[in-house]
């Protein structure tokens, strides 16, 4: 018998022999790491999978195991023998609990149960004290228990999408913390202990119902991404403006009325996200800095031509849409450019645009036999040509006009289309 096979045969005999004596004792080879992770597979959905499918190998012992979507229901207590592991990845399974013999995975630093069912966390998970990154997203949990400050090394922590609706105290211990996400939970406040986790880098509250961001989180300062989403906010205070190393602000869904002054000139932002709120202007100081902003779904009816401009430029939409299309309230009415609402014309209204670059000239075509005002402007927001008591169909001639994109805003009974369109 050669040595490989030998010492196969050995760790067999030792895995086998700890099993029937109940005992658990921790694995100092390879040959024993994998019949552990084969017990796990053989009763998993994955049990036609190879061990070496599932695992990193480091120096003859398997330091990672990524068994997933999986139907796991549980781990065995063999599990504390793979003292090697450094990473622990069970995504999408159906585990409720965790065996009190995973303390023995002293060198565990990220451990992974997302998407699974656990009601409470495991009490054994604050014995894991070398952990750097914990996943507890998509479970069914309603709180975290004060021991969560054990994991003093914890950088990384997600619980987003569960059933939280506090978040203890104790949690503003946990200093060394560099990104947190507790979005799509069921939180009533701020948790203002956060304002404490000064190393922050990012931080996700969105889809908990918060109301108000306290003054404090100027704190933060080490932000670089900040998401309240649907949040349920009417304000935002200034002093945000002291994250100066903020990257990406996402204030989508909420319901703000305005945006402060310094929130738009913060010297790093490159993202600000403000979508579906109640804004009806912007600050002007915004025309002085360049990111992408995202403004669908606000009531920009009436803006200076400058930030008109800025807007053209720095605004995510869809290529067949402009950013005034996507002022809306309730999807059902545009604005006029006036500050107030008009309804949206109805589908037998609709506009067809003909562009001949041979006869230097743009042909409007409107299914409707009544007659409207056309406006056509520049990306400037400068209102380049007006024609009146239109009906059916208008010619543009282009000759004296820059190539580029234009805007048409066609009114008609107090009802109005707004459509791109670019002349060549």
């Amino acid at each position: 018998m050669n040595t490989k096979k030998l010492q196969l045969f050995i760790s067999t005999i030792y895995i086998l022999s700890s099993f029937a004596f109940n005992q658990v004792s921790p694995c100092v080879d390879y040959s024993c790491d994998s019949l552990v992770v084969r017990t796990i597979l053989d009763s998993s959905l994955e049990n036609e999978k190879a061990v070496s499918q599932v695992t990193d190998t480091i120096n003859g012992r398997i330091t990672m195991v990524n068994i997933v979507h999986s139907g796991l229901t549980s781990l065995p207590k063999e599990i504390g023998k793979l003292t090697a592991l450094k990473e622990l990845l069970l995504t999408d399974n159906k585990l409720t609990n965790l065996p009190k013999e995973i303390n023995a995975l002293t060198s565990l630093q990220r451990l992974q149960l997302k998407g699974n069912q656990f009601k409470s966390l495991p009490n054994v998970i604050f014995e894991l004290v070398e952990l750097v990154n914990l996943n507890l997203d998509q479970n069914q949990l309603t709180s975290l228990p004060p021991d969560i400050s054990k994991l003093t090394q914890l950088a990384i922590f997600n619980v987003n999408d569960n059933l939280l609706i506090n978040i203890p105290i104790e949690l503003g211990n946990m200093t060394l913390l560099k990104s947190l996400g507790i979005k799509g939970n069921k939180l009533t406040s701020f948790p203002i202990q956060i304002t404490n986790l000064t190393e922050l880098n990012v931080l996700a509250l969105s889809g908990n119902n918060l109301n108000t961001i306290p003054a404090s989180i100027g704190n933060l300062t080490k932000l670089t991404s900040l998401s309240f989403w649907d949040c349920q906010l009417t304000s935002i205070p200034v002093e945000l403006s002291s994250l100066i190393l903020l990257n990406l602000l996402n204030l989508n869904d909420n319901q703000l009325n305005s945006i402060p002054t310094e929130i738009v000139t913060m010297p790093n932002l490159y993202s600000l996200g403000v979508r579906n709120n109640f804004l009806t202007s912007l600050p002007p100081e915004i025309i002085k800095r360049e990111f992408s902003i995202l403004v669908e779904g606000n009531r920009l009816c009436s803006l200076p031509d400058s930030i008109v401009a800025w807007l053209d430029s720095n605004t995510f939409v869809d290529s067949s849409t402009t950013w005034f299309e996507t002022q809306r309230l309730d999807g059902s009415t545009y604005c006029d450019g006036t500050g107030n609402e008009l309804p949206v014309l109805k589908p037998n209204d609709e506009l067809n645009i003909l562009n001949t670059p041979f006869k230097k000239q743009i042909t409007f075509i409107f299914s409707t036999h009544k007659k409207l005002s056309l406006f056509i402007y520049n990306t400037q927001g400068k209102l380049v040509n007006k024609s009146e008591n239109v009906v059916n169909s208008a010619i543009w001639n282009t000759t004296n006009q820059n190539s580029g994109v234009y805007y048409l805003k066609a009114i008609r009974d107090q009802k109005q289309i707004n459509r791109k369109f670019v002349v060549k």
